[in-house]
């Protein structure tokens, strides 16, 4: 096998998922990846972008995808097979702590004289801790753009080694940590590219396509993010990457987005992989010229695949008339996260119901296929009348559309209040119990933890977490209710789904019951209990799912592509 000079490894959530049983409930029902979170993060791509584009290979190696995948898959011959100059590791998402730091320790034990790189949001906000903390990994990179930083990090670490000259770097001297400038914070994000075709190139100098899939039904079921901003202009309280988390830990003061040709250019590359393509960010936070200059882009090439327009506020018809102006097919998304305005408000979410819903009358006007409205379970200030006013509004949302394409989803803000984010910085003030504040906290809480309650790592001062527990499921149930009513859910479907969340109701009930005084609970006597509680609880799988190409053309589409990127 050919050496590589970086491998980029994504780990589960929790190292040793296939061993130790959990009731994993609701907590990756809104997401495409599984319960493990298997979706590495796009920073991935674009690392392997820019140190391809200067003679680097670099291998994406989706470690959590493959430990998912075969039970027979043996983790530390694999790593041992491995080699490379340097590993990085993900610790974007705080839900991995507990499977990075187990994945750099068995690297450290098996490669010990090969550097160990962590980089992401969580990183950024816990770089001393981690650095304090364990011993294996040597490097963190800091911020919201690497690209630069691990460029330079790669020269000195095979030539100078002046790390003291790397923007964005703490690392160990002399049992010291030093820190370097936060420097590295691009306005302009020419730096930033979505190079899909190096996930080909590398598949072809090492030895398998699927190292770097995103996760488990990506063939069957794709859906590829353009990113169009860096940073965010919005304070949503429970958010690790709004206004506030971006100044504070990341440095980066004002947003930053990309220009309208390298949004065009990502969107073209996914339409030749006949994908859906999910335009990450509001374009209306482009600025109207920009934005339209985006849009106008898109209607010269007449893209011909499904386009998913993400919106953090209510938006007025013209923008309608120029998405459906652009593109044949396109959906939306929008997150008023409650129902009642309120508890909004205190979210961030400062607009009211009326104006939510002339949006959605502006969206279908102009032609929207599917219109997707996403509320949590867990916010500050929330109380069971708030949470009956959600579930109005999911019904008025359903009874305002009788084609069903309007789908709302409920599930728990889970499984952690988000490092850096407001509301866990000033938990009380923001309505708050806070029970994680280190990295080994919330370390100890996955390793611990045998529900999705266990894994909650706050209380509200209104729900505890068996309020939580017992809000979503009791939500959830009424949710379906509603779709099965209208007509979203055939029977079976709705019979399903009442099934798994009783089946998840009843394993937590038998939990609760098995453990002691303290909650212990041993992982080897309770397997016995855990059969038919990995799939989805509060959303069919199919909700979530946008119509693309049939299987066959896509494949091929695939092949075509992977040829062409040899």
């Amino acid at each position: 096998m050919r050496k590589a000079d970086l491998v980029l490894l994504h780990p589960p959530s929790i190292f040793d998922f296939r061993e130790r049983p959990r009731l994993w409930g609701p907590i990756n029902d809104l997401v495409p990846s599984t319960h493990i979170f298997e979706m590495y993060p796009l920073g991935f791509v674009s690392l392997a972008s820019q140190l391809g584009c200067r003679g680097y290979n670099v291998r994406i190696i989706n470690l959590a995808l493959k430990m998912l995948r075969s039970k027979k898959f043996e983790v530390e011959r694999y790593l041992k097979g491995l080699k490379t100059e340097v590993f990085g590791i993900d610790l974007h998402w705080l839900p991995h702590v507990h499977g990075s730091i187990e994945l750099a320790r068995k690297l450290k034990e098996i490669h010990p004289d090969v550097p160990i790189i962590f980089g992401g949001i969580s990183s950024t906000y816990y770089y001393r801790e981690i650095l304090e903390k364990v011993d294996a990994v040597d490097y963190v990179l800091l911020g919201d753009s690497t690209e630069m930083p691990m460029v330079k990090l790669m020269e000195e670490l095979n030539n100078g080694r002046k790390f003291q000259e790397v923007p964005n770097l703490a690392w160990r001297s002399e049992g010291k940590i030093k820190v370097n400038p936060l420097s590295y914070v691009p306005e302009d994000l020419r730096d930033f590219k979505l190079d899909y075709g190096v996930l080909f190139k590398a598949s072809h100098r090492f030895p398998t396509l699927t190292d770097p899939l995103p996760y488990d039904d990506f063939i069957d079921h794709p859906i590829m993010p353009v990113i169009v901003q860096k940073g965010c202009r919005y304070n949503c309280a429970t958010c690790g990457g709004s206004r506030y988390s971006y100044d504070k830990f990341m440095n980066r003061q004002r947003v930053a987005f990309r220009s309208p040709e390298e949004i065009l250019d990502d969107i073209l590359t996914i339409e030749e992989m006949r994908s859906p393509c999910f335009i990450c960010g509001d374009l209306l936070g482009l600025g109207r010229r920009r934005m339209e200059r985006t849009l106008n882009l898109i209607k010269q090439e007449k893209i011909d695949v499904p386009v998913i327009f993400e919106m953090f506020t209510p938006a007025p018809r013209w923008y309608f008339e120029a998405i459906s102006s652009s593109v044949d097919r396109f959906s939306v998304e929008i997150s008023p996260e409650s129902g009642d305005e309120a508890v909004r408000r205190v979210q961030g979410r400062k607009y009211s119901d009326s104006a939510l819903y002339k949006t959605i009358n502006h969206a279908f006007e102009k032609g929207c296929e599917k219109l997707d409205v996403f509320f949590m379970i867990g916010l500050s200030g929330e109380t069971r009348e708030s949470l009956d006013n959600t579930m109005a509004m999911c019904q008025r949302l359903i009874d305002m559309d009788g084609k069903g394409r309007i789908f709302p989803f409920i599930a728990p803000y889970a499984p952690f209040l988000d490092p850096g984010s407001l509301a866990f910085d000033y938990p009380e003030h923001y309505g708050f119990k806070s029970h994680c504040r280190s990295l080994m906290d919330h370390y100890n809480l996955l390793d611990s933890s045998v529900s999705w309650k266990d894994f909650l790592s706050y209380e509200t001062t209104s729900f505890s977490k068996d309020d939580i527990v017992d809000a979503t499921y009791a939500c959830a149930l009424r949710l379906a209710e509603m779709k099965g009513r209208a007509g979203i859910f055939d029977e079976e479907q709705l019979k399903t789904l009442k099934h798994r969340i009783n089946i998840s109701q009843e394993t937590m009930s038998e939990l609760e019951r098995r453990g002691d005084k303290k909650g212990f609970l041993d992982s080897e006597a309770i397997k016995d209990i855990f059969t038919g509680t990995d799939d989805s609880v509060v959303s069919d799988r199919s909700e979530l799912r946008w119509l693309s190409k049939p299987k066959l053309l896509r494949y091929l589409a695939l092949l075509k592509f992977h040829v062409k990127n040899l």
